[in-house]
């Protein structure tokens, strides 16, 4: 499973609070400016040297906080019941029009204009 940039940044401010540190203080401790901190921690282009350089006051590795990463992750995914996987089953439409929501960020009625779907339908 790929660990997105998103999860990455989330465990380190989540090892950040584990430490019992918050940014100020994480400031303080490594020298780096508290709006640079601010801006990096939720930045997901942030280079692998920044992060290392986090990480190394955190005294933490890159493979704890990608571990961590990884569980943040599986936790935010949503999983689907058996009584909503039998219904996907027997009307998979409704998947289609679920992904096309969330995934595609459609509106309901934009997908109904986009496909002649009356009230009915």
């Amino acid at each position: 499973m790929n660990v997105g940039p998103k999860f990455l940044l989330a465990a380190l401010r989540q090892k950040i609070k584990d430490e019992g540190l918050c940014y100020s203080s994480l400031s303080e401790k490594s020298g780096i400016p508290l709006s640079s901190i601010k801006r990096h921690l939720h930045n997901p282009s942030l280079g692998l040297d920044k992060i290392l350089l986090y990480l190394n006051y955190l005294n933490t590795d890159l493979i704890e906080l990608a571990n961590l990463a990884n569980q943040l992750q599986h936790e935010n995914e949503q999983m689907l019941t058996d009584e909503q996987s039998a219904l996907f089953l027997e009307h998979p439409y409704l998947l289609d029009f679920i992904y096309m929501v969330t995934s595609r960020n459609l509106e309901p009625k934009k997908i109904a204009e986009m496909y002649n779907l009356t009230e009915t339908s």
